[in-house]
């Protein structure tokens, strides 16, 4: 989870993230955001291939975005709380967990195309 991405909503032309980061691994994305005891406003975790959040050990509550092979919106889960289980969200090719109310701060919803750009670091 080295590089930092820039999470943006082309519809509502405002930044989601803009100290993102990927967890492509099979331990980052186990790992999480567990251990944490908050995710910063500005943060993110970008989690490729994922159709469906799981949220035990966690210790706050999140918003998620899942986003289909355009990165359009094709659901989204807003202050979902820990040690839940989202349901499977079978067109999603990435979920997105940001802080919780980032989707209602932003008015983010289904349908809105979402651009993720590297960022330097």
């Amino acid at each position: 989870m080295d590089q930092q991405f820039r999470i943006r909503n082309e519809n509502r032309d405002c930044d989601l993230a803009t100290r993102a980061r990927r967890a492509s691994s099979f331990i980052t994305r186990g790992i999480g955001l567990m251990g944490r005891r908050s995710l910063s406003r500005g943060e993110a975790l970008i989690l490729p291939g994922c159709k469906s959040i799981t949220m035990f050990f966690m210790r706050f509550p999140l918003d998620i975005v899942f986003l289909d092979e355009n990165g359009v919106v094709c659901a989204d889960l807003r202050e979902f709380r820990p040690w839940r289980v989202s349901r499977l969200v079978p067109r999603s090719k990435l979920a997105i967990e940001l802080p919780s109310g980032t989707l209602d701060a932003s008015g983010t919803q289904v349908g809105d195309r979402i651009l993720i750009e590297p960022t330097a670091a």
